[in-house]
């Protein structure tokens, strides 16, 4: 039976980017596990949304990395700078450096901090990682759709299917004749009575 305590995502991020975060997280929960409105709708574990007052915080933020299937990393210069961001990923980076299970999601929200001043520097561990591109508003929808594609267990898509062109198209009566392009066999006796009679 389901836990009713599990979350599909946990969201990192720095209180600067808070706004656009619990956005993002009202979108995510608007969402079902399947995409059909039968199927339960995802969970995010938030820390607004998940821990009360009096909670013990490391306690609850620990929890929330166990019982979470996935754990996004939104990325801007303030999540990078602050130590309460890096106690969560570096966390999460330890028990699987290289990301084998594919668990942590890199959400790349801006270059550069709010005030202009510094721009986003990457650690080692997500140098390497594909990420999910926010930094444009009107590239949302394409990137929020991967992502929940991602929540659901779905493979990027592919290219649509096209008529082809390089096939060879046969008559069902007709046999491809393999020796067709093949040079004819004339043997070295032919060929002398050819020439001498010439």
């Amino acid at each position: 039976m389901e836990s009713d305590n599990l979350k599909d995502i946990f969201l990192s991020y720095n209180k600067a980017d808070k706004k656009w975060v619990h956005d993002l997280a009202a979108q995510i929960e608007s969402e079902t596990l399947d995409g059909t409105p039968a199927s339960r709708k995802l969970r995010v574990f938030l820390d607004e949304w998940d821990m009360d007052v009096g909670d013990n915080m490391v306690n609850k933020m620990n929890t929330g990395l166990k019982v979470s299937r996935f754990f996004a990393v939104v990325m801007s210069p303030e999540f990078f700078g602050s130590g309460w961001t890096n106690f969560e990923w570096t966390h999460v980076v330890s028990q699987d450096p290289t990301n084998t299970k594919r668990r942590i999601i890199p959400i790349f929200l801006r270059e550069t901090t709010l005030d202009g001043k510094q721009r986003i520097e990457f650690p080692a561990p997500f140098n390497v990682l594909k990420y999910l591109d926010f930094r444009e508003t009107k590239a949302f929808s394409t990137y929020f759709l991967r992502l929940i594609q991602r929540i659901r267990g779905m493979q990027p898509e592919r290219g649509e299917q096209r008529t082809p062109l390089a096939s060879i198209v046969a008559n069902s009566n007709d046999e491809i004749d393999a020796t067709r392009a093949e040079p004819d066999h004339v043997s070295h006796e032919h060929y002398l009575r050819a020439f001498a009679s010439a």
